[in-house]
Order: structure tokens, then sequence, then C-alpha cells
């Protein structure tokens, strides 16, 4: 009991500041703006978080189904970011923006990730003082990238956020659902002698198909080789019965797939979806020092290895790293929630080297957690210099607020438009409507679509060449605003590419000959 009195402190502390990191820099965001600048939203990665807006909106609109909304091709609608327009269709029920929304569900999913790191912590180390340097170290714990923060190179731990719990819940909502999804599973194998927990893990491995789909791989891998390897130990089939359960997550992980490969703009998209691995110094660094005490305590933990779960969260890290080292694509994404194994078997090393020579184990996590924290401290700061600077990458300006407004109102929701790549990643998410152009990965061939809108808005431009140009990409309307005079360079008139249907100080709304 008086163990207990003495942890439960820190683990409200802990709780206290992880919420209020999690709410506060975002405030300051949709403060920072005033009369003059509408805040979009998003402090980290807005590119991605203007998307999950986007794929929001179309669950707002009623859809079920995902569309690729930064291309004017004929898509068709697929079985693809339930978990966003979901959130969409939360947004119509409720009534709330979907910036709300999004934030609460980030949230409410921060949440559910923690107790599901207490639990996990409390797995590895029974004992509740460990449990609770553990819980710490997950929740804000990161690598040594911050040792070359001044030299302008940012390591993994400054932007993989899937990667890390904190960096996780200061991102999204899905990312940490995902994690919290992640250690479910793992907590319900060690209980898989009643059928009622099969039945659970079956539904855990499902919701994680859909909410993090390479989440559900890096998970299951290590889960399916622990159950084959106990039923080899313990001569007894039976212990492979697990297996069963993720039948459900694996079939809707297939379909998820063969509607990317068998859909031709998919294809397209999950072509250019590129997402290596950093080298291997990155990584190794990104997740010190914890990764350096797992080398310090390899003796001890391997000693361990055919105890479960000592032997599962092992095969967790080996799976991950061959996976993120597999030459596909996609590779990057086999790290979600990478740094939780990282640190368990960081601190088991770290308990072990100061017990064999009886040093004090608090000296030892003081010097661990203090080396761990810093890149999430920067990243914060870095964040609110972007909001209290009011940058254009997460800003609005009253003309352009004011002309998206416009675009709700007063245009057909099947309108396509041709803008600026950075105007292109807004107006999906908060008009509905499509763009030529609006996201590296989701506008299908990028690259030559870039090229091709960046010429339309430049200054030699013949009536001809704009027909031409709204014939082959449906365009609509053209938005012209500061962005787009600025990729069109000095000279270029816009009067030229139609009639004028909006006008305010900054922005003019131009209509195509294709206007629906």
């Amino acid at each position: 009991m008086e163990t207990r009195r003495t942890v439960q402190p820190f683990i409200k502390a802990a709780l206290i500041i992880a919420v209020s990191l999690m709410v506060l820099p975002y405030l300051v965001g949709a403060f920072s703006g005033g009369n003059t600048h509408t805040f979009l939203g998003f402090l980290f990665n807005p590119k991605d978080g203007l998307s999950y807006l986007a794929k929001m909106e179309q669950g707002r609109q009623g859809s079920w189904l995902f569309r690729l909304p930064y291309t004017a091709g004929p898509v068709n609608g697929v079985f693809l970011f339930s978990f966003y327009l979901f959130l969409g269709h939360l947004t119509r029920w409720t009534g709330l923006p979907a910036v709300w929304v999004f934030h609460a569900s980030r949230v409410g999913a921060s949440l559910f990730l923690l107790y599901s790191l207490w639990k996990f912590a409390g797995l590895y180390f029974p004992d509740e003082r460990k449990q609770t340097l553990a819980f710490l170290l997950l929740v804000f714990g990161s690598g040594m990238g911050w040792v070359l923060f001044v030299t302008g190179y940012l390591p993994a731990d400054f932007w993989v956020a899937e990667m890390y719990p904190f960096f996780a819940m200061l991102s999204n909502p899905h990312f940490p659902l995902g994690m919290g999804l992640m250690l479910q599973m793992i907590l319900l194998a060690q209980k898989t002698g009643k059928r009622s927990v099969l039945v659970l893990l079956g539904l855990a491995g499902l919701g994680l198909s859909i909410v993090l789909p390479f989440g559900y791989v890096s998970v299951v891998i290590p889960l399916a080789v622990d159950w084959v390897l106990e039923a080899f130990f313990q001569k007894d089939a039976r212990k492979g019965i697990p297996l069963l359960a993720l039948i459900p997550g694996g079939g809707c992980l297939l379909f998820q797939y063969w509607q990317v490969v068998s859909d031709p703009f998919l294809r397209q998209w999950n072509a250019q979806n590129i997402t290596p691995t950093p080298v291997w110094w990155d990584v190794f660094l990104s997740l010190s020092p914890a990764i350096v005490l797992i080398i310090v305590g390899l003796a001890s933990g391997m000693r361990n290895f055919g105890k479960n779960p000592q032997r599962l969260v092992w095969l967790w890290v080996i799976s991950a790293l061959l996976l993120a080292y597999t030459p596909i694509s996609i590779q990057r994404r086999f790290l979600s929630g990478f740094y939780i194994p990282v640190a368990i078997l960081g601190l088991e090393g770290l308990v072990w080297l100061f017990e064999k020579y009886q040093w004090p184990i608090r000296r030892g996590f003081g010097l661990l957690f203090g080396l761990s924290i810093p890149t999430h401290l920067l990243l914060i700061v870095v964040g609110l210099f972007g909001a209290l600077s009011v940058s254009p990458k997460l800003y609005l300006s009253t003309g352009e607020t004011e002309a998206m407004e416009w675009i709700v109102a007063h245009t057909p929701q099947e309108a396509v438009f041709a803008s600026s790549e950075e105007i292109g990643l807004v107006i999906p998410a908060l008009t509905g409507r499509r763009v030529i152009l609006g996201h590296p990965f989701e506008t299908p061939d990028y690259e030559s679509v870039a090229e091709v809108v960046e010429g339309v808005f430049t200054a030699d431009q013949s009536p001809e060449s704009l027909e031409a140009f709204s014939q082959q990409y449906g365009a609509s309307y053209f938005f012209w605003g500061p962005r787009e005079q600025k990729m069109a360079g000095e000279g270029a008139d816009p009067s030229q590419m139609g009639e004028l249907v909006f006008e305010n100080e900054e922005v003019k709304i131009i209509a195509a000959g294709l206007t629906p």
C-alpha cells in the first residue's frame, strides 16, 4: 500500500502533463492568428493533417467509401480510411467543426494509449515502482536526435511520428488509437485460454487493420511466431489456436490491399507513396539511449527469451527491424510503435546493469530519461514557433478564408479547382471540392501534374491552352490568391482564365469553360 501511495502522484502528474502538452500548443495556435488569420488546426505535418480532414469531409457529406480528393480523375469509392470517414459522420451528427472532432478524437485515443502503456509496462515490470519508471519512459521518451538539431539535419525522432507514443499523440488520432490496439492485442495474447478473450483479440485485430494497417502487420508477426514457438516448446498444438483470432483482421487487410492494386488511380497513388526507412545510424541515434541499453543487457535478455512475454517483445524488435529494411517502398511504416519494445528492453538492460553493480536505479533512470526527452521538447517549441510566427503553412489569410466560405456556399459539390499546391491541399479539407493538384502522395502522377498546373498559372498562357487544360483535367474554377500569384510570377494576369465569379482584396475565383 505504501508503494502505491508513493507512485500514484507520479502517475497523476504524468497524465496531467501529457494531456496538457497534447492540448495547449493547439490552443496557442488557435489564438495566434487573431482576427487576420485562420488556424488550420495542425502544428505538425499539416499536409497529412489536412488530408485527414479531407477524408472526414467526405464522411460529413454522407459517404462511407473513400474517393481520392486530390485528383480530377474518375475515381471510384473504396473501403479505405474508414476511421476518418466515421469521424466525418460524427461531425455531421454532432454539428461540430471537423477540426474539433479531429482533436477531441486525438485526445480520446491518446488517453486509451496511456492506459494501454500503463498496463503494458506492468506486464514486464510487476514491481509498481519499476512499472512507473517504464510508463514515464514510454510516454515521454524519444531518441537523441536532438544532438544534431543545431546542424540542420533532423533524424527520425523529429519526423517519424508513428514510432513514438508521445509524438503520435501530438499528431493525429489514428496513430495513438492504433498503438493502443497493438498493445491491447499483446495484453490479450497473455490470456488466450479463454474463448471470450479470443473474440476480443479478433475484434482488436480487425479494428487495428482498419485504423493502422501497417501496425497490424507489425504486431501480428511476432504474435504468430510466439504462438508457434509456444506450441513447439509445450509440444501442444492447441497453443496455436489463437492464430484463428487473426483471420478477421488479416482478411480485412487483404481486402484493402486488393482494392488498392485493382484500381488504376489508387495503384498510381500507392506507387508514389514511398516511405523508406532512414539509414541505420539515423534509426540507432533516434532510439538511443534505450537501444544502447538493449545491447548492454543483451546477454541477460536473451536468457529470458524462452519466457513469455519476454520472448514476444524480443520478437517484436527483431521482426520490425527485418521488415523496416526489407527492400519495399513502404518499409518505414513497419516501425509503428517501435519505440515501445525498444524502451522496455532498454529499461530491462538498465535494471540488470545497475542491480549487477548495486548502483541506485533512480540515478540510471534519471540519466536515461533526461537524454530521452529533449527531442519532444524541441518539437513542441518548433510547433509553437510556427504558430506564433503565423506560418502560412499553418494558417489561411482572411481573404483565403472568405474564398473557402464562398466555395462552400456557391459551387456544386462536384466542382474541380485548379490552384497552387498549398491551396489545393486546403480546398478538399474545408470545402469537400476536388482539386487537380494538392498532395504529393494523393495526387496521382504528382510531378507531371504539378508541372502542368504551374505552367497554367504563368503569364504566357493563351485562351486556347487554358481551354485545353480545362478539357483535359476537368477544371471548373481557377483559384487565384497570393500563393498562386507567387507561383505564377510577375506579370501573370488571371483575367485571361475565364469569367470572374468571386473577388475580395486577396483572392479571385474564376470560372473555367467547364463550370458545372
